[in-house]
C-alpha cells in the first residue's frame, strides 16, 4: 500500500505491520448481546456487548489490512492467529507483548 518513501513503513528492507485486539462496543441488541456477549467484571455485566476484534495495519499510513470479529469472549491470540493468513513474504508484523505466548 505505501510507497517505500513513506516514513515508518519499512525496516531493513521489510514492510512493517502492526497485529493487535481491540474491544469495541456495539449497539445494545438482543442480537448483538446474544451473539457477541458482554463482559463481566467485578461490579457485574457490561452496559453494551463488544465484539473482539483483531486488526492487521500498515505501520506507515496506519491504514488497515486485515480485520476479524468474533464474540468477546474469544481470546485476543486465537483470532490473531487466524489473520495470520494475510501475511506474506518480505513482512515483518509487530504485535504487542499479549500476543506473544
Amino acid at each position: 500500500m505505501a510507497p517505500p518513501e513513506t516514513p515508518g513503513a519499512f525496516l531493513f528492507g521489510l514492510r512493517l505491520r502492526a497485529l493487535d485486539g481491540h474491544l469495541p462496543h456495539v449497539p445494545d441488541t438482543p442480537e448483538n448481546a446474544a451473539y457477541f456477549g458482554r463482559k463481566r467484571g467485578n461490579r457485574g455485566e457490561a452496559a453494551y456487548p463488544q465484539v473482539q476484534g483483531i486488526y492487521r495495519s500498515e505501520c506507515g499510513p496506519h491504514a488497515s489490512i486485515d480485520a476479524a470479529f468474533w464474540p468477546v469472549s474469544m481470546d485476543e491470540r486465537i483470532g490473531a492467529n487466524r489473520l495470520l493468513r494475510s501475511v506474506e513474504a518480505g513482512m515483518l508484523v509487530m504485535w504487542d507483548r499479549g500476543l506473544h505466548s
